[in-house]
């Protein structure tokens, strides 16, 4: 997370998007923790759904399988 702040433009996002339960929440409390960057969902901090994302392959397979699918856009402060 250091490396990713360092290397954002202030008010940059990090953007990322997963189907896995444990890593959505895991991710969610280090950036939390971390103070580097703000959440821009409300808590518990992720979508379900981000219109204009798009989609691939493996994310409608995933959705196919009953498979959550978390959006996470955090702000660099």
């Amino acid at each position: 997370l250091q490396e990713v702040h360092r290397v954002l433009n202030l008010n940059g996002r990090l953007t990322f998007v997963t189907d896995d339960d444990d890593y959505s929440q895991v991710m969610t409390d280090e950036l939390t923790v971390s103070k580097l960057f703000s959440p821009l969902a409300p808590e518990p901090f992720y979508l379900k759904e981000l219109p204009g994302y798009g989609s691939s392959f493996f994310e409608e397979l995933r959705r196919k399988k009953g498979k959550n699918i978390y959006y996470h856009q955090w702000r660099r402060g």
